[in-house]
C-alpha cells in the first residue's frame, strides 16, 4: 500500500547563487528560509595541513525574505573551520547554537560533534 500525499515538488531547478564549480553539498536552512548553512570546499576554504588542497568548510548564505534570492555565501571563518573537515551544521530553532561535525585534532576520534553558539539575533538575518 503506498502513501498519498496531498502535496507535490516541481522540477528541480538549478541554484546558481549558492553553487561553484566546487563541492557545494549539506544544504542546512534555517526553519524561516532566510539562513542556509552548506558544506563546501569552494575557493576561500581553509587548505589542508599541507597546504595543498582546499578542505571542507562551513559557509552561510541569507536573504531579506523567502522571495529575494541567496546572497553569496560567506565562509565561517577560522573560529569554526580549521584546516580539517568541517561540515553539516545545522542551526538550533532559537537561531543561538550551530551544531556541525568535524574530524580535527582533540575530538574523541574520527569525526566528533561540536557546538557554537552565538548572540540572539533580531529580525530577518
Amino acid at each position: 500500500m503506498s502513501a498519498a500525499f496531498d502535496w507535490q515538488f516541481g522540477s528541480a531547478v538549478h541554484v546558481p547563487e549558492l553553487n561553484t564549480t566546487a563541492d557545494d553539498f549539506f544544504p542546512m536552512p534555517r526553519r524561516d528560509g532566510l539562513e542556509m548553512f552548506l558544506t563546501s570546499n569552494r575557493p576561500g576554504s581553509i587548505l589542508n595541513p599541507a597546504g595543498t588542497a582546499p578542505t571542507l568548510d562551513l559557509w552561510v548564505a541569507t536573504r531579506a525574505s523567502i522571495w529575494e534570492p541567496w546572497g553569496p555565501p560567506v565562509n565561517m571563518g577560522p573560529t569554526l573551520n580549521t584546516a580539517f573537515v568541517e561540515q553539516r551544521g545545522a542551526i538550533s530553532f532559537s537561531r543561538t547554537t550551530l551544531i556541525f561535525f568535524s574530524n580535527r585534532p582533540g575530538g574523541s576520534g574520527g569525526a566528533d560533534l561540536y557546538g557554537t553558539t552565538r548572540e540572539k539575533i533580531t529580525g530577518p538575518k
